[in-house]
């Protein structure tokens, strides 16, 4: 503008177009001025109110060039506050004819209130103005709610929980830049992830997962951040577990001493060291072989394991064999983890075993022997097993022969005999007890004595060619009730006699002829007597033996009888 009566005088170069202007203005006074047309066009920027130390999103300045003729712009600044920030290539530039160029403007207030600046450029010797003008406030903002506590947990398991923690108390919209949890592990921000605006009395959610992978406390803190302001939030939980574990003593192999019926008890303990209640419903056995582990009371199961307490159970082992076994006990239950327990057993034989565990020499008669005989073994296959002495009692009526002290080595084995001559008519009983490094053992015997009673054959005159009843007798005789039958051997000489058959005597019981039989061969026949309303029941006549008288050269035959 060029006040009246001044110098008049505008000059047009490349970077400007001047138009003078001269008449009066309303009241009739002279007027004259100069106005200069920019050939650049370059648009204002109005910020949005903006967080007090937030550097706000960037606006765009776009650098138009109208002019019909390349200009040159240059000496790109910031006046009137430091407040406002310009990005990008501020280098001096030719800009040609309608082309234009963007610069990025930012604005980060340091005070509240409304505040202005503005992007200078030279044209040549004219200065062009971009205007930025912006509103820094500062939110009202609280914490409502913290901590943020996420409580308890099962390890390896994750929840996700949401929780109102900040409040917008002002009149502006608030808006957060960023959470951050640190340290992270064992929680995740789910949301808001990246920026969130809380709306004037509206409040911010934040929703974070847990996911322990430790039966411990942990803590975190979530930093909210407003502009250059931050909130910390603390943020809890525990991870916990429901578990149980198993053990069993030793834990070792464990040797023990095998022998017929032995069991082995095994106690397994179960304890709950963790947060939770614990239900154990069973417990199973995979072994080698079928039978030789079990539960001693599976009436036992299920069971509730409250945190810290223990139970036990009972597994027996009943040997076998010598050998090694090892067995697992799976105990189920509805912890996170499973419950193995191996117990390991290694079965050594370190006994004597015996043919016979009991002798029983049944009925023998008075004035008889019987003997039987009974093998002692050490049936281990690893150790040695030292027989110190071998007794028996009653001493008299049973006899022992055969024993030497010896050391028996494995799978070896030493004979005894055992003798009965009862000399009492009734029951007998004694004890055989053999004494080793290992320990006793005892085996009972008995047996019954029974009366003696004998069959005697009478004399009787012979005639050759003729038959003759040889009677038989009984003698001695004091068993009841009567007898029915009767084995005999009989023993003649073949070449006077022939036995024919069995027949009845006057006096004694009658025979059954057709059960009673003679079989012969050559000076021995056996002899069946079989009588129908029962045998002898007194000393006396018996039975007679039919013979068939043979020509030879001597002139007295004998019959001998025994009891078969």
């Amino acid at each position: 503008l060029v006040n009246a009566a001044s110098e008049r005088r505008a000059a047009i170069s490349a970077s400007n177009l001047p138009i003078v202007t001269g008449g009066a203005n309303s009241a009739g006074a002279a007027i004259t001025s100069t106005e200069i047309f920019q050939p650049l066009r370059a648009n204002d920027i109005a910020f949005a109110p903006e967080e007090i130390g937030r550097l706000s999103d960037s606006s765009v300045v776009v650098i138009e060039n109208t002019w019909s003729l390349p200009v040159r712009v240059e000496r790109f600044r910031i006046d009137g506050s430091a407040e406002f920030i310009v990005r990008g290539d501020t280098s001096d530039f030719i800009l040609q004819p309608g082309a234009s160029r963007s610069l990025r403007v930012y604005f980060q207030p340091a005070q509240a209130g409304d505040r202005s600046g503005a992007l200078l450029f030279d044209i040549g010797s004219l200065v062009d103005t971009v205007r930025l003008t912006g509103r820094g406030l500062t939110s009202d903002i609280s914490i409502i709610n913290s901590p943020f506590d996420l409580g308890r947990q099962l390890i390896n398991t994750r929840r996700i929980e949401c929780m109102e923690v900040l409040q917008n108390n002002g009149t502006d919209p608030a808006t957060i830049d960023s959470i951050i949890i640190s340290p992270s592990a064992p929680f995740r921000l789910v949301s808001p992830i990246g920026r969130a605006t809380i709306q004037p009395g509206e409040k911010l959610t934040i929703c974070v997962e847990f996911a322990p992978s430790q039966q411990i406390p942990s803590s975190a803190t979530a930093s909210i951040h407003l502009a250059s302001r931050t909130f910390p939030l603390q943020v809890l939980g525990r991870g916990i577990r429901r578990y149980a574990v198993g053990s069993t003593f030793p834990i070792t192999c464990d040797t023990v001493t095998y022998a017929p019926g032995v069991e082995v008890p095994r106690e397994i303990l179960i304890e709950n060291p963790g947060d939770e209640v614990v239900v154990i419903t069973a417990a199973q056995i995979v072994a080698s072989a079928p039978g030789l582990f079990r539960i001693a009371d599976p009436s036992l199961f299920p069971v509730t394991l409250q945190p810290g307490a223990t139970f036990r159970f009972t597994v027996i082992y009943a040997p076998s064999r010598e050998s090694r076994e090892i067995a697992t006990i799976g105990v189920a239950n509805d912890g996170d983890s499973t419950i193995a327990i191996q117990m390991c057993v290694v079965t050594r034989s370190r006994y004597l075993s015996v043919s016979q565990a009991a002798l029983d020499f049944g009925g023998i008669c008075l004035g008889d022997t019987a003997g039987a005989f009974i093998n002692i073994e050490n049936p281990g296959g690893f150790d040695s097993v030292g027989i110190v002495s071998a007794s028996i009692a009653p001493a008299g009526e049973l006899t022992l022969s055969g024993f030497t002290a010896q050391i028996l080595g494995p799978r070896e084995y030493t004979t005894l005999r055992v003798q009965a001559a009862p000399t009492v008519g009734g029951p007998f009983q004694g004890t055989l007890t053999i004494r080793s490094d290992r320990g006793d053992v005892t085996i009972p015997i008995r047996g019954t004595a029974l009366p003696s009673a004998g069959f005697v054959v009478g004399a009787n005159a012979v005639t050759i060619g003729q038959t003759v009843v040889l009677p038989v007798s009984i003698q001695g005789l004091t068993t009841t009730p009567a007898m029915t039958s009767a084995t005999l051997t009989a023993r003649y000489d073949p070449s006077l006699l022939l036995p024919l058959r069995v027949v009845a005597l006057n006096g004694a019981p009658a025979i059954d002829a057709a059960s009673s039989t003679i079989t012969t061969s050559w000076g021995v026949a056996r002899v069946d007597v079989r009588w129908p309303n029962g045998g002898p029941t007194t000393d006396g006549p018996a039975f007679g033996l039919e013979l068939e008288v043979l020509r030879g050269d001597a002139y007295v035959a004998n019959v001998e009888i025994e009891g078969v």
